[in-house]
């Protein structure tokens, strides 16, 4: 079972700690907490964890999506790899 996050999702939401890379430099950063939500069409990530990676946003990338909550919100999209320690996996990131 997921942990679930009720500090910083309402309601509580399932999350898990992963490491994400940068493929441009290969620097990898760990225990980054990820929403799992298997039904979502793009995958978010915190901003400063792709800032800490040092990865720029792909230029005339914004676009518009509504959160759980019904606000609406403007994100950019950058292209990092969800780590894992035998297969690296593609991500694209909002």
């Amino acid at each position: 079972m997921p942990e679930y996050d009720a500090e910083n999702f309402e309601p509580p939401a399932p999350v898990a700690h992963a490491t994400i890379r940068n493929p441009a430099t290969g620097v990898l950063l760990s225990e980054v907490p990820m929403l799992i939500d298997t039904g979502a069409d793009a995958t978010l990530l915190p901003s400063n964890a792709v800032e800490q990676l040092g990865v720029k946003p792909e230029e005339d990338t914004d676009f518009e999506v509504q959160v759980f909550d019904g606000e609406i919100k403007w994100l950019r999209l950058a292209k990092l790899e969800l780590y894992f320690p035998e297969n690296i996996c593609s991500l694209i990131a909002l």
